[in-house]
């Protein structure tokens, strides 16, 4: 399989040495890397930009991996491996179980960390990239997830100006999944899992709930929605094709 070039990535780790050897070796493999010393740094980039993976370590000076990772589900669905010396059974685990996509202990082969990234990479890959700020859907539909808002165009005049709705987090984070998964059917159970935090309930009904105030903000007609639809019986599916998308890179 050939290598998945031109990603950017997160690096979360306040060991100099640790960093810079993974940043290195990872540049010269064509990612672009965002390195963050501190979890305060890695949740600041976060909101302005969204990485398409980050590699974070549990052990950091203002808080732990895991509450970089709670705090980044809030914004969206980014794949993530923790890059740590813990190698503790119940760690590994709990992290896998709740927390990230992979996990390596420190010290681990700079090979095998690319060709998990790789392989997260092509399973996350979606027309949206989330390196992008803003996606346009199409001359009705713009959608900025970075900064959680919505423009949409009232009527079919392209001379029209955009109106601008606010996402909530919730809202966002629904969204972003059914973006990056544009065209193929998100099961009820499986936007649950991944657009809840773990802070807040999660059930059928307060899914629908949150869709129904998405497509309110999103849909020209939110009785027959065209980008939200429903797939009865299984879930949601956002069913316009993606135009494209505006960058946003950040630099360190």
């Amino acid at each position: 399989m050939q290598p998945v070039f031109g990603r950017q990535i997160l690096i979360v780790e306040d060991d100099s040495k640790d960093l810079n050897k993974v940043r290195i070796h990872l540049e010269r493999n064509g990612f672009s890397v965002i390195p963050a010393e501190t979890g305060h740094k890695a949740l600041d980039i976060i909101s302005r930009t969204l990485p398409d993976l980050a590699l974070i370590d549990i052990d950091l000076p203002d808080m732990t991996g895991f509450d970089v990772c709670r705090n980044l589900r809030r914004y969206a669905d980014i794949p993530t491996i923790f890059i740590t010396q813990d190698g503790h059974e119940d760690t590994k685990v709990m992290a896998l179980e709740e927390y990230v996509e992979d996990y390596l202990v420190k010290p681990f082969s700079m090979r095998e960390l690319v060709a998990r990234m790789n392989r997260l990479l092509r399973r996350y890959a979606g027309p949206a990239e989330e390196s992008h700020a803003e996606i346009i859907v199409d001359d009705y539909l713009r959608i900025n997830f970075t900064r959680h808002w919505v423009e949409v165009r009232k009527g079919n005049d392209p001379l029209n100006p955009y109106v601008r709705y606010p996402l909530t987090p919730t809202e966002s984070r629904i969204m972003h999944v059914l973006i990056r998964n544009a065209g193929h059917v998100m099961t009820n159970e499986s936007l649950l899992a991944r657009v809840w935090t773990g802070m807040e309930e999660a059930y059928p009904e307060g899914l629908r709930v949150h869709v129904r105030r998405l497509r309110m903000k999103v849909e020209p007609n939110p009785s027959r929605p065209t980008y939200v639809v429903t797939e009865r019986g299984l879930g949601y599916r956002f069913a316009a094709p993606i135009r494209g998308q505006v960058l946003a890179h950040v630099t360190a």
